[in-house]
């Protein structure tokens, strides 16, 4: 199989997987109760293109972000690599990560009129692990192509988004919590193979330069 399909197989994957919108649709059902369907297909509509949108910004600058910072590309990728392992963990619990969303955070959204952008959108669908998966594939994208690739996967995973939550209800009677975890295990599962895939690399790319500071 082609470099290129397998990136982007790769890429699709976890950005699907870390944005989780199944996993969102019972939170999501929470503080929106109550909500006319205009206002249901309205709301839904906004956050698939606030989620990509900032997914999109982060993709796109994720090397200058990290270059202002100072930061490595080997480091990010192990410190991303194990704050999703730390998520992977929750998944496959069935529960929900703080990293994503908080009590807080989820109390103020059931109080809010308008649920969209906060906190629907940020962070529980785009927050700080899903930027942070973006921007460690930011850093594993090779060539032009990749990037494009790693780009259209945000697309395709904000497009993913719309049509779950838009269908949130139907989904959820059919699931039920049970079929909902499940799925949720599922991909805590996957997602904690690509994290420890994300730490592997940095440490590859990390032990010439250790083993040289040992040497010396």
């Amino acid at each position: 199989m082609p470099k290129e399909v397998i990136f982007f197989i790769k890429t699709l994957t976890s950005i699907f997987v870390i944005v989780n919108p199944v996993g969102a649709i019972p939170i999501y059902l929470g503080i929106s109760e109550g909500q006319p369907v205009s206002r249901h297909y309205h709301t839904v509509k906004l956050a698939s293109i606030t989620c990509g949108c900032v997914l999109l910004v982060f993709a796109i600058l994720g090397n200058k972000i990290l270059h202002i910072f100072g930061i490595t590309l080997p480091s990010f990728r192990i410190a991303g690599g194990i704050i999703l392992f730390v998520i992977s963990l929750h998944m496959l619990q069935a529960k929900s990560s703080r990293v994503k969303t908080t009590p807080e955070e989820h109390m103020e959204g059931i109080q809010k009129e308008d649920i969209a952008i906060v906190p629907l959108a940020i962070p529980l669908l785009s927050g700080p692990a899903a930027i942070t998966t973006v921007l460690v594939l930011r850093t594993a994208a090779q060539s032009l192509w990749e990037v494009l690739e790693l780009l259209l996967a945000i697309i395709l995973t904000s497009i993913g988004v719309y049509f779950i939550l838009r269908e949130s209800v139907y989904i959820q009677k059919i699931l039920g919590q049970t079929g909902i975890n499940i799925i949720n295990r599922i991909m805590g599962l996957i997602l904690a193979a690509i994290s420890i895939q994300f730490i592997l690399a940095g440490l590859h790319e990390t032990m010439p330069y250790l083993l040289e500071k040992a040497l010396h």
